[in-house]
């Protein structure tokens, strides 16, 4: 009996934790949308920056046009790695939706339970009240079976004295 009403408490506490509101994620307000680029990407833009400016003030340099080619190529290829980063954790959180749609009814099944088990809880703990009430072992004064037990033998005594006196 005490199993089932642990595992009873444990499942409600459970279903009450997953009925707490939960916190939803917000976008930031349109103001506060700057972009803060790695040190890393900001150095390279830079040094394409230096490059850019060598090779179109000086066409004739065909090793600042070359490693003006090689910095625009290297920079584009880590755009391209972050636009596919995206693009993957874009199809992970659609996927991620697409299997939690149906959650919905679940919740609300889950809320009839709790509500149920909100009703149906306080009886239970008063039947197991009145279980251990009933079931609770007696504690036994012995103070006043011993006391009694002088109390007869005294008398007992005290008769059998008197009956002999007479």
């Amino acid at each position: 009996m005490l199993e089932w009403l642990v595992l009873l408490a444990g499942t409600l506490l459970f279903i009450i934790n997953l009925s707490a509101p939960r916190e939803h994620a917000t976008n930031p307000p349109p103001g506060d949308q700057t972009v803060v680029l790695p040190a890393d990407l900001v150095d390279q833009l830079a040094a394409y920056k230096t490059l850019l400016v060598a090779s179109t003030s000086n066409p004739n340099n065909t090793g600042a046009v070359q490693a003006t080619a090689n910095a625009k190529t290297q920079i584009d290829m880590e755009l391209a790695q972050w636009q596919e980063d995206v693009a993957t954790m874009q199809n992970k959180i659609q996927k991620s939706v697409d299997v939690d749609t149906g959650l919905g009814s679940d919740v609300a099944a889950l809320h009839q339970r709790v509500a149920s088990y909100e009703k149906t809880l306080p009886e239970l703990q008063d039947t197991l009240t009145k279980s251990n009430v009933l079931t609770a072992d007696k504690v036994q004064d012995t103070t006043m079976m011993v006391a009694k037990a002088v109390a007869i033998t005294v008398i007992g005594l005290f008769a059998v004295f008197v009956s002999g006196l007479f």
